[in-house]
């Protein structure tokens, strides 16, 4: 067996590599067992995902979005909200990935739009505060022989919803709020992987197939889907 690693900030790529005529499905379990034995000493941030290298792994295919009216956050979201979805339920396909595009957001655990830098400097904010937005349970509901669960969520869906929430209470009993101290704007993820399509910015769909499945059936079936959308979705469709 030969080991290769990728260590690059924020993450590592460890490659197994074993001898021909091994159980590839015998051997991702004793992998796991392995890792499990590991997992404990990490940090509780730590993310371990184990796959099984197959050719399937790598797209079969890939759409391209472009437009000269549309901007690229747009164009994001149409490929994330409106063709991803019903891509994700063709038979035979296993996973499509949307890259490039600008993500929208307001404000995330990291990343903060302040504008009053004289009244609290960005990077203390990004670096020591954390914002309260969760979906959590209180507990089970009994009532006519049903046990519902029971959801409350502190989520904020724009850009008023987050000025409103608290970052700490004074002495005094009096809650400090975002829009006290900064002010929330629109704005998108930092841009790491830039895609092009002739010439034009674009957002591009990558199309993995099941291993189990054809190449040119789960093709065939995600360009030419009955009743899911009027015409094929191609690199030329047009917003």
């Amino acid at each position: 067996m030969t080991v290769c690693s990728t260590t690059s900030r924020g993450s590592a790529d460890v490659s197994l590599f074993f001898d021909w005529g091994v159980d590839m499905f015998h051997t991702l379990l004793l992998v796991d067992a392995a890792l499990s034995k590991v997992r404990q000493t990490l940090p509780t941030t730590a993310v371990i995902t184990t796959n099984r290298l197959t050719f399937a792994t790598f797209p079969i295919l890939g759409y391209s979005l472009t437009s000269d009216r549309l901007s690229q956050t747009q164009l994001w979201g149409i490929a994330t909200y409106q063709l991803k979805p019903p891509l994700n339920r063709v038979t035979g396909v296993s996973t499509i990935t949307v890259q490039g595009g600008k993500v929208p957001e307001f404000i995330s655990s990291r990343t903060w739009r302040v504008c009053r830098p004289l009244v609290l400097q960005s990077s203390i904010w990004r670096t020591r505060y954390k914002p309260p937005t969760f979906i959590d349970s209180p507990g089970l509901y009994e009532a006519n022989h049903q046990l519902i669960l029971g959801l409350v969520g502190a989520q904020a869906h724009n850009g008023d919803q987050l000025g409103r929430l608290v970052v700490k209470t004074t002495a005094g009993g009096v809650p400090v709020r975002v829009a006290d101290v900064a002010t929330v704007q629109p704005g998108v993820l930092p841009v790491y992987t830039t895609v092009t399509a002739n010439g034009k910015s674009a957002v591009l769909l990558n199309v993995a197939r099941q291993p189990a499945n054809n190449t040119v059936a789960v093709a065939d079936a995600v360009v030419f889907r009955p009743g899911a959308h009027p015409t094929p979705i191609s690199s030329r469709q047009n917003y």
